[in-house]
């Protein structure tokens, strides 16, 4: 009962809130306004953001109605965004500039170190170009650093400044082990994650390098385990290494990796359509964590997901990680899937036409293997349309 009373007097909360900040425009003005953002918002996703950037910039006004539940803040623009991997959103990011340079810091970002923290995260799940971050730390001012608890290595890490970065170390090497308590971590988490949210530039290896010898190894080693996820997904060999090389040990949570850079990173070296610039490929990636001792043995249960290697390596059609899993010992012929399929019945019903051939001409593996329902390969094939 309590808590059904503070959700209505906070929707009432809002509602006044929100009347005060609209009381300066006719009911007219504000349906024309809530009209051409929700046109805005109803565009196909690849111009939905440039067109609400556009609006904002036109109309400032727009910061103060709501539609259909959203307004233009931060966090309302993080909840229309797609879920990760994505490409980067730099569309997105032109939206949340415009935002900030056109409304109310306190408006758009919030108006208590609580919103503050929480746009902020938002932001950065939602892969906030550098950009957009930096327009972002300008708006807020002191008061976005201090709900983050970032230093000032922190937010030139994040931003890309480099030099900034190396004067900042150089003037605090112990900030290196500040950990922030979100999903950036320390300044290097906020380097490495960066790098694979952003893909304007590839991993700085010389701040990179300079920033591991001021950290070293962390002691609450769920952030070493989010460095070595952030390494792999930008697709850094030298990063993933150097981490195992400092100390971090193998943990048995590693086993997620290998899938995290089957799924992530590209087939090819300089595949710029899923992978940040600079990064390996998947196969290439799967070599280096097994170097460093993660197992290439992985069963349903345990790997990204709770789904073994040799399942993601069929689901995104493969072949070069198949084969690596299959010379460090790996079994193709085992249920992997959700319902008992081998992974040739995922790459059936995926339609990954790379890894069936490799299954069947190199691995040989049994192709009239069944999933739980009864399905074999080809009968998988037929029914979700991939005869070839």
């Amino acid at each position: 009962m309590a808590d059904r009373r503070k959700d209505r007097i906070g929707a009432r909360t809002a509602e006044v809130g929100e009347a005060k900040t609209a009381e300066s425009l006719t009911p007219e003005r504000v349906k024309e306004l809530q009209r051409r953002l929700s046109r805005a918002l109803s565009t196909r996703e690849d111009e939905r953001w440039l067109k609400v950037a556009a609006l904002l910039r036109e109309e400032p006004d727009v910061v103060k109605v709501r539609e259909q539940q959203f307004k233009p803040t931060v966090a309302s623009f993080c909840d229309h965004v797609p879920p990760w991997p994505c490409p980067p959103l730099k569309d997105f990011g032109e939206a949340v500039i415009a935002a900030v340079e056109v409304g109310p810091s306190d408006e758009v970002l919030g108006k208590d170190q609580f919103q503050l923290q929480i746009a902020m995260n938002n932001l950065l799940t939602a892969h906030c170009p550098r950009e957009a971050l930096r327009a972002v730390l300008a708006a807020g001012g002191p008061n976005i650093t201090k709900a983050v608890k970032w230093n000032p290595l922190h937010c030139a890490v994040a931003v890309g400044d480099t030099a900034a970065a190396m004067a900042a170390l150089a003037a605090n090497p112990e900030h290196a082990r500040d950990a922030a308590p979100h999903v950036l971590t320390t300044p290097l988490g906020a380097l490495l994650y960066m790098a694979q949210a952003d893909w304007s530039a590839p991993l700085d290896l010389a701040l990179f390098d300079a920033l591991l010898k001021a950290q070293g190894v962390l002691s609450d080693d769920d952030a070493n385990r989010n460095l070595l996820k952030f390494a792999v997904g930008c697709g850094s060999l030298h990063a993933v290494s150097a981490l195992y090389g400092s100390g971090v040990p193998v943990s048995e949570s590693d086993k997620a990796l290998p899938g995290l850079a089957i799924c992530h990173l590209g087939e090819e070296a300089g595949d710029g359509t899923s992978s940040p610039p600079g990064a390996a490929t998947s196969h290439d990636m799967l070599e280096c964590l097994f170097r460093a001792g993660v197992p290439a043995q992985c069963r349903k249960g345990e790997g990204h997901h709770e789904l073994a290697h040799t399942f993601w390596a069929a689901q995104c059609d493969r072949a070069e990680c198949m084969r690596v899993l299959l010379k460090h010992g790996e079994s193709l012929d085992e249920p992997v899937g959700r319902n008992g399929e081998t992974p040739l019945v995922v790459a059936a019903a995926r339609g990954a036409p790379n890894v069936t051939r490799m299954l069947l001409s190199e691995a040989q593996v049994n192709k009239f293997a069944k999933s739980s329902h009864g399905e074999t390969a080809w009968a998988v094939a037929q029914e979700k349309g991939h005869p070839e």
